[in-house]
């Protein structure tokens, strides 16, 4: 596939950038892969969806690392929280029981797991 993804800084303290920074784009993979795969999900069971919105957010474990101030630590992501903001026809349980079985499928979220912890919440909007 043929596809340019323009890359930011990894770390800034402007109030806008041009364009999203590597871990910004893991996030947005792994939201994407989730809300796709949860629409897809719920639509197979007849549930009609009307609104959904995941939001995330990561914790480095040290991101000085990364950028060579320090040596000792580890730059990985210590964490993903996030909520899954879900309008449908479904009651909040059906809801984390399909969302609960998107992350059991999800590609992305499988890769992560196991080195990243996820915590993601449903919630009706």
């Amino acid at each position: 596939r043929n596809h340019a993804i323009p890359l930011g800084q990894p770390a800034s303290l402007d109030t806008a950038d041009p364009a999203p920074s590597a871990v910004e784009l893991l996030l947005a993979s792994l939201g994407g892969c989730l809300a796709v795969g949860l629409q897809w999900r719920l639509s197979r069971e007849g549930v009609a969806v009307r609104n959904l919105e995941i939001t995330l957010r990561a914790r480095s474990r040290n991101l000085l690392v990364f950028l060579g101030a320090e040596d000792e630590g580890s730059p990985a992501l210590e964490g993903v929280e996030g909520t899954a903001w879900v309008d449908a026809d479904a009651d909040e349980d059906r809801l984390r029981r399909a969302f609960d079985e998107t992350l059991r499928r999800s590609p992305v979220a499988r890769s992560l797991l196991g080195e990243v912890p996820l915590s993601i919440q449903v919630k009706t909007a």
